[in-house]
C-alpha cells in the first residue's frame, strides 16, 4: 500500500500533495481526538494560505520549526508522533514528498494511540483513497 502511495503522490501535483496533507491532519486529528489541537489548526492554517498564494514556501517551512517543538515537548508517544505528522505537513508547500513523511508519521501516531489498534492496511488504504480523490478535484 504505501508502494501504491508513493506512485500516486509522483502524479500529483504540489498543490494537490498539500490539499491532501490537509485532509490527513484532519483525519488523524479526529481519530485521536486532537481536534481542537491549536498547532494542528495553525498547519492546516499554512497550508491553505499557501494554496492561496498569500504566502510562500519559505514562510511555511519557517513555521515547521513550532509543530517540531511541541514534539521535542510531548510527554507521549500519541502525541510525539502527531506534531511530528504536522511538522512534515508543514514543510510540504517547500517539497511535496514531506506529505508521504506525514503520511508515516500520521499512521504510527494512529497505531500509538488508538485503543481498538487500528490496521496500517486499513489506515494506508484511506491514504491512498484521499490521494486519488483529491487527484480528482483538480
Amino acid at each position: 500500500m504505501r508502494a501504491r502511495l508513493i506512485e500516486t503522490s509522483e502524479r500529483s501535483s504540489h498543490r494537490q500533495m498539500a490539499i491532501y496533507v490537509i485532509a490527513l491532519c484532519q483525519h488523524v486529528a479526529a481519530d485521536l481526538g486532537f481536534s481542537d489541537d491549536s498547532v494542528l489548526q495553525e498547519t492546516i492554517a499554512i497550508n491553505e494560505r499557501w494554496l492561496a498564494g498569500e504566502i510562500t514556501f519559505k514562510e511555511a517551512r519557517a513555521y515547521a520549526g513550532i509543530p517540531m517543538k511541541y514534539s521535542r515537548e510531548a510527554s507521549d508517544e500519541p502525541h510525539r508522533l502527531f506534531y511530528r505528522m504536522l511538522h512534515q505537513a508543514a514543510v510540504t508547500p517547500h517539497v511535496k514528498r514531506h506529505a508521504l513523511i506525514a503520511s508515516d508519521f500520521a499512521l504510527e501516531a494512529l497505531l500509538a494511540g488508538t485503543a481498538q489498534l487500528q490496521s496500517a492496511t486499513k489506515e494506508r488504504t484511506w491514504q491512498c483513497a484521499q490521494l486519488l480523490g483529491t487527484r480528482s478535484q483538480e
